[in-house]
């Protein structure tokens, strides 16, 4: 019977037997005492009161002691129920309990804060979804067997998975039965994302392990293998079993001092350690190695991880490169570079013959001294030098290498390509010994000096023949409207008076471009096959409107007469600038001399010298007995606005022309000068085989007076209205376009009216020649005429030049463009 029908049965009996007792004991005293008394039946009612007062008041105390009890025992469970929660609290897991229908009857606030309240619900409904139990539900397992069960649940929200830990067991009462279920959750969500990324580490380490392309162990400190990758059993032929039996000073040869066992000490006191020993193969054969020491934590404990390399290929090449090291020492011996060897721990210096040969010591014998080399330095490259083997020396740079000069034994001073390289040092890093040689440099610093004096006069040539293109625009301006206002002074003395000193100075500045034009090359040549010995004879002609009586001019001419391709005119005025040149440079009484030769450029002269090409030259020099001039001035002649002459007393274009004119026609010059000797100036030109052309032409007659339809095209809105001023002036009609597209265009309108095409070489969006082109497709016998106030190179890659059109210079002359026009269309 339970404990809760037991109180109440015990009440009732205790209440039936008291009753009894009463009775029976209260009817035999009242007998015995008043028996015949006329008061017994009150006797019986007080009787009766005092039953039922006794009785409620029996009643009252009995019931307060169960009472009690029972308040006693419900603060004891509520204690106890507070007391299980606490622990279920305590254990972070969601906790519910289920009736053997799998109905929810109580939920932790773990549980209902991971699946909301679902008290009263079937959980396969609420946590599966399904109409049944599941078959493999832990808590079915648990009902039918009364074990504990578990298993994992993955649920998902529809964005990420969840994954659950379930623990099942069965409650059971006091006799034993199964009445519930209790089920303990847990989640495992970030435990299995742990897992996985652990699973994934693990099988990256076993893929980067084992397939390392050099073996690898890891020992334990005191000896013994707890890891070997699958490189190391293909390395030593071993099995993975028999590595791992073995102790690492087994792989060593016998007698050997330099394995990891006898490193592990070295080892663990520097954290690392890299050293070469050699390791002993299954199959008995040593194999150089260099092991790579590392202490590790591996599995919880202190290990070290070792990498082993095969470097036999290496050993073979160090000892290669050895023996090539000595071969490459007798090769610079032979190849004429010095060698020199630095024991810098004792300072003593070993020269090679051929080092002392370079500067000029021959046999002699120096003394150990280590500064010999220092005082040979020129006393500029010194410092700088000094830096630089000091930067090598502290390993900052892996090669020494410096160009500077060395004096040699006569005093005079050499370029020098030095290098070298610290061979050896010590264990702490500092320099032992260092090797180099030096490469005799001298010519090729000379031949870098001259190109960059090219260089130089290249780029000044290309900006003087931008500025004469700008300023040939200008002056076109300048000389048109001069002619128009010449035409309309006439009979007015005094006014065209200035307007034709205008015109001279314009003529002034037009010959200025002309001759920057000419140093930068880009002058219009008419080159033609020459006699030089002639030429030279017909610029003597002028040569005495030159040379005072106190200067004597000599001429000497080669026989036989070399024929060049040039253009005379800008031959003769070389000419004529150099003796200008070298009558100015004589002070007092002196002599020039003037003569032409033949020479040939072979290989060996154009490498040593820098310049020309093989084959046969024309010679031309001018020498005079004048001051001379310093390395400084013969440096800078060539160049445009230079000179040597009080203000006034010329431009300084002269050789400027001269070095523009000579490189134009493919030549090279030279200049020789000592102060108070005089100078030398030789000019190199390519010599051809043909006869010289005949100069002789016809003249031509004067053309009649201007008419027809001209279309003009120049995008300069200045010289565009000039010209096509002159133009009407001279009775043409003229159709003016500002660009080579408006030039087609108008071209095209009027194609049957139009008799000769004036075209600017330079304009924008569509270029003259590439206007006149157009032209001549549509109409391939229209008459074209091209302006240019730019470069004779520029002209030569449009093939103006060759096109067999007619080409007016800028600065345009009124007369000379009338005339050529007035010549295309007759």
């Amino acid at each position: 019977m339970s404990p809760k029908n037991r109180i109440p049965l015990n009440i009732v009996t205790a209440y039936a037997v008291f009753g009894a007792a009463w009775i029976f004991l209260s009817d035999i005293l009242l007998i015995h005492l008043f028996e015949n008394s006329p008061y017994i039946m009150r006797l019986e009612i007080l009787k009766g009161l005092a039953y039922v007062a006794l009785t409620s008041f029996g009643l009252y105390l009995l019931v307060r002691h169960h009472v009690r009890k029972l308040l006693k025992i419900q603060a004891t469970i509520e204690g106890e129920r507070a007391r299980y929660e606490a622990m279920v609290l305590a254990i972070g897991d969601g906790v519910s309990v289920q009736d053997t229908d799998f109905r929810i009857i109580y939920q932790n606030s773990i549980l209902q804060e991971l699946t909301g309240k679902l008290i009263g619900q079937h959980c396969f409904t609420v946590y599966e979804g399904k109409t049944a139990v599941c078959d493999d539900c832990p808590l079915k397992k648990a009902f039918n067997d009364g074990e504990i069960h578990k298993a994992e649940r993955c649920i998902s929200d529809g964005e990420a998975d969840r994954y659950f830990h379930l623990t099942a067991s069965p409650v059971r009462d006091s006799q034993g039965t199964i009445i519930a279920g209790l089920e303990i959750v847990r989640e495992i969500t970030s435990q299995k994302a742990l897992e996985e990324r652990l699973a994934h580490s693990e099988r990256k380490f076993r893929m980067l392990f084992d397939h390392a392309p050099d073996a690898i162990f890891i020992n334990l400190p005191d000896g013994g293998f707890l890891e070997v990758n699958e490189m190391t059993v293909q390395w030593l032929g071993y099995t993975r079993q028999e590595l791992m039996a073995m102790h690492p000073r087994d792989l060593s040869p016998p007698g050997q001092s330099s394995g990891i066992s006898e490193k592990m000490d070295e080892v663990l006191m520097h954290g690392s350690l890299v050293f070469e020993t050699a390791t002993v193969a299954r199959d008995g054969s040593i194999i150089p190695t260099e092991v790579k020491a590392r202490v590790i934590q591996y599995e919880g404990q202190q290990a070290v991880l070792c990498y082993y390399r095969d470097i036999t290929e290496r050993k073979i090449a160090e000892k290669s490169f050895r023996e090539s090291e000595e071969r490459w020492q007798f090769a610079l011996e032979g190849s004429g570079d010095g060698v020199w060897d630095w024991d810098i721990a004792s300072g003593r210096v070993y020269y090679s013959e051929q080092w002392k040969n370079i500067l000029g010591f021959g046999m002699y014998q120096f003394e150990q001294d280590e500064n010999l080399w220092e005082k040979l330095v020129h006393p500029d490259d010194k410092e700088w030098v000094l830096k630089e083997i000091k930067r090598h020396l502290r390993s900052e740079t892996p090669l020494y290498m410096t160009e500077h000069r060395l004096r040699c034994r006569d005093g005079t001073f050499k370029w020098i390509l030095d290098r070298g390289k610290v061979m050896a040092r010590s264990e702490d890093g500092t320099p032992l010994r260092m090797v180099g040689t030096y490469t005799d440099i001298t010519d090729r610093k000379r031949l870098e000096d001259q190109l960059r004096q090219a260089q130089k006069m290249e780029a000044v040539g290309e900006l003087a023949g931008g500025i004469a293109h700008d300023f040939n625009n200008i002056l076109t301006a300048i000389i048109g409207r001069i002619y128009l206002l010449q035409n309309r002074l006439a009979g007015n003395n005094e006014l065209l008076a200035h307007a034709d000193q205008i015109a001279y100075a314009a003529d002034r500045a037009a010959n200025l471009t002309k001759s920057l034009l000419a140093f930068s090359r880009e002058q219009i040549m008419n080159p033609r096959r020459i006699h030089l010995n002639e030429t030279v004879q017909r610029s003597a002609k002028l040569f005495s409107k030159l040379i005072p009586e106190n200067i004597e001019i000599n001429i000497s001419l080669s026989d036989p007469d070399p024929v060049i391709l040039a253009d005379e005119v800008h031959i003769e005025q070389v000419l004529i600038n150099l003796v200008a040149n070298a009558r100015d440079a004589i002070p007092q009484d002196g002599s020039i001399h003037i003569a032409t030769e033949t020479t040939y450029f072979d290989e060996k002269f154009v490498s040593s010298h820098g310049y020309g090409r093989v084959g046969e030259y024309a010679v031309i020099s001018v020498s005079d007995t004048g001051t001379g001039m310093d390395q400084k001035t013969k440096s800078r002649i060539f160049e445009p606005f230079f000179t040597t002459k009080e203000m006034g007393k010329g431009t300084g274009l002269g050789l400027a022309i001269v070095y523009g004119t000579i490189k134009q026609h493919n030549g090279h010059i030279t200049v020789y000068s000592e102060i108070g000797v005089g100078t030398t100036i030789r000019i190199y030109l390519p010599r051809i085989a043909e006869d010289a052309d005949n100069a002789d032409g016809e003249e031509m007659e004067r053309p009649p007076a201007g008419k027809g339809l001209i279309l003009l095209a120049e995008d300069e809105d200045a010289v565009r209205t000039l010209t096509k001023t002159i133009l009407l002036e001279s009775g043409y009609r003229v159709i003016e376009a500002e660009n080579g597209i408006k030039a087609v265009e108008l071209f095209q309108q009027h194609r049957e009216e139009i008799d000769l095409v004036l075209l600017d070489v330079i304009m924008p969006r569509m270029n003259g020649k590439e206007a006149g082109d157009e032209i001549l497709r549509s109409k391939p016998e229209t008459k074209i005429l091209f302006m240019s106030g730019y470069t004779g190179d520029m002209l030569g890659q449009q093939g103006l030049l060759s096109s067999g059109h007619g080409l007016i210079q800028k600065p345009l002359r009124p007369r000379d463009m009338l005339t050529i026009i007035r010549e295309t269309l007759s």
